[in-house]
């Protein structure tokens, strides 16, 4: 470990200084394979240092200058040392930067077009797969790899993209196009200039052109009421690993949508490789319908001039199948592509849902961020409930890459859609607006969240959550039937079976639902926080009754084989209070339990035969599944 980087900051970057503005230059050359460039930050000094450490990994780095303002004089480093563990480079220069000044850091870079489908990497398109072009993938720490960075979260800047490519070639970033123009000899390069060495060292310079985008993201958002104007133009900013640009032989399709919060019209395009474009229309006509959606659902407008999709035959295994990149969302082919002289209402399904899970990240993640990746799930989770609804420290980057995984993507959305049916939708949603105004183009940790949606609904949220976002698994619920009532006792669900008592010592607390039939004849839903063990709940056990009301809860129920048939019965009468969640889920955890030795296998088939005249496809499919999972052992 270079000397200068405490054991401590072995995996986070210290804050003496902090970026505040990138000045960043691209060259993509796609014959050769190679990217060069040039990236100048501007930096505000918080203590006296003389060092400066930042992400760089795999760049060939050069001619590296800094400008202070306060000293007046520009400097080189007296050394330069290379962490390639951590993928840090620590600057050492000979005078020291005083506190509260403003520096600027020039370094130019350059290396290969790589094929790992990480940083700036090689994709290819075309009916034939050879159509050659170059895109990023910057989530979680790889904007490192395109360019020297302070490559984490919580270092939030604004962005200025200048990118040179040949003339033949279309460039896309986050921002709209401020300018384009072939190079000429006329071309107002400042002479000495990083770009004008470029053009000179080129074999054919009019063959290429300059692209210029606009700032991301713009200065000049609505104040709300719980902004000043004066926060507004100092929070602007996103993070690093939502930058992206590409660079190709791309066609577009475009629309655009009117916002129902401003009138402003928007542009939208989807971006692809000229096979790709015919079978486009319908993922732009999903974003078309969306985005006013979810400006309304959050109360916020988007906030960038235009949004483009694109779409890519290859992208890192590390995400889903798309990256919110702020206002160039990129997506794997498959997932957006749709036959419009084909009926495939399962396709459509799929693209309707890939769009919407990225397009919510324009306002989970972008325009309110996670302070570090130990809490993703404010990303990922916020955005997979919320499309629904229209451990501790994380410390290096290994462990980071491990986080993107079904934990994020499945437990913690399925936990805020029981918070959400617990505290009810409007409540959920009014504190996750107020979440997001509170900490717009900010960063944010689960505190933050847990305190909008309390002061909507006057709950102990985090009293409520702790457990579900601290502890590892979920829970079982044993209910036994007694004089009066149920008793429910809560367990460690285990796909091997019950627990030793050393694997259940968590007790969740848990927002309970009981569906029963009231007085009046008609289904009533009690809520109940269950936090103990063990608990009596009084109950006229001679109606229907069901535990996970409308299975939004986050748990599974385990009930005597008796209780299930009746359950059974009821589910299959004709004027049945239990809707189609509940029937898919009382048989999601009748053969959960048996597969897992919680409870009989005749205890699931006595639940299906009653379900023998059952009209809904879901609930066969589900049936069919469990039958063919067993089978097959």
């Amino acid at each position: 470990m270079p000397e200068g980087m405490a054991p401590q900051e072995a995996y986070r970057l210290p804050k003496d200084v902090i970026p505040e503005h990138y000045d960043l230059k691209i060259c993509t050359d796609l014959e050769d394979l190679v990217f060069s460039g040039v990236v100048e930050v501007s930096l505000r000094v918080s203590k006296d240092t003389s060092k400066i450490v930042l992400n760089s990994l795999a760049l060939d780095l050069s001619d590296v200058y800094l400008y202070s303002e306060s000293l007046g004089n520009k400097q080189q480093p007296s050394s330069i040392d290379f962490d390639d563990t951590n993928q840090r480079v620590l600057f050492t220069f000979p005078t020291t930067l005083p506190a509260d000044s403003k520096a600027r850091l020039r370094i130019a870079f350059k290396a290969s077009i790589n094929t790992q489908l990480m940083g700036y990497y090689k994709s290819t398109g075309g009916n034939d797969a050879k159509t050659v072009y170059a895109l990023t993938q910057f989530q979680p720490t790889a904007a490192r790899r395109a360019f020297p960075c302070w490559d984490e979260p919580g270092f939030k800047a604004t962005f200025a993209i200048t990118m040179i490519s040949r003339k033949d070639t279309v460039n896309i970033s986050n921002m709209p196009v401020a300018s384009e123009e072939p190079y000429t000899p006329q071309s107002q390069l400042e002479q000495d200039s990083w770009m004008a060495k470029k053009f000179a060292s080129l074999a054919e310079p009019s063959q290429w052109k300059i692209t210029q985008f606009e700032t991301t993201p713009p200065v000049g958002i609505q104040p709300s009421a719980l902004l000043s104007s004066i926060e507004l133009i100092d929070v602007t900013q996103m993070s690093s690993y939502i930058i992206a640009y590409a660079n190709g032989p791309f066609e577009f399709l475009e629309s655009s949508y009117t916002s129902t919060l401003s009138g402003k019209v928007r542009p939208l395009r989807f971006y692809g490789t000229a096979e790709a474009v015919p079978y486009a229309q319908f993922a732009l006509d999903t974003m078309v319908k969306i985005m006013p959606i979810y400006e309304q659902m959050f109360d916020i407008e988007f906030p960038l001039p235009k949004l483009d999709i694109f779409a890519v035959l290859t992208i890192s295994i590390v995400i889903e199948g798309g990256m919110e990149n702020w206002g160039m969302i990129i997506c794997r082919t498959q997932y957006l592509l749709h036959d419009p002289t084909t009926n495939d209402i399962q396709n459509q399904q799929s693209i309707a849902s890939m769009v919407g899970h990225e397009v919510a990240h324009m306002w989970f993640g972008d325009i309110t961020t996670m302070e570090w990746w130990d809490n993703l799930y404010l990303n990922e989770a916020r955005r997979k409930a919320l499309f629904a609804s229209s451990r501790g420290g994380v410390p290096r980057r290994g462990f980071i890459l491990q986080i993107f995984d079904a934990l994020s993507y499945a437990k913690a959305a399925s936990v805020l859609r029981m918070l959400s049916s617990h505290v009810g939708e409007d409540l959920f949603l009014k504190g996750v607006s107020t979440y997001l105004k509170k900490h717009l183009y900010k960063n944010a940790v689960t505190k933050d969240l847990w305190e909008g949606i309390q002061g909507s609904t006057g709950l102990d949220i985090p009293k409520i959550m702790d457990s579900w976002i601290k502890e590892m698994g979920y829970p079982v619920l044993t209910v036994t039937e007694k004089e009066g009532g149920i008793d429910i006792r809560q367990d460690r669900f285990l796909e091997t079976g019950p627990p030793a008592d050393k694997d259940n010592v968590t007790v969740w607390t848990i927002p309970l639902s009981i569906l029963t039939i009231a007085e009046d004849g008609k289904p009533a839903v009690q809520k109940h926080i269950f936090d103990t063990r063990e608990k009596f709940f009084p109950l006229d056990t001679s109606k229907p009754f069901k535990l996970n009301a409308d299975t939004t809860g986050f748990y599974a129920v385990r009930y005597s084989s008796q209780r299930l048939v009746k359950l059974g019965q009821t589910a299959a009468a004709p004027d049945s209070p239990f809707s189609l969640s509940d029937r898919i889920g009382l048989v999601w955890d009748a053969f959960a339990l048996a597969k897992a030795g919680y409870a009989p296998v005749s205890s699931a088939f006595g639940l299906i035969s009653m379900l023998r005249d059952e009209k809904e496809y879901f609930v066969w499919d589900t049936i069919a599944s469990n039958l063919g999972e067993i089978a097959s052992t």
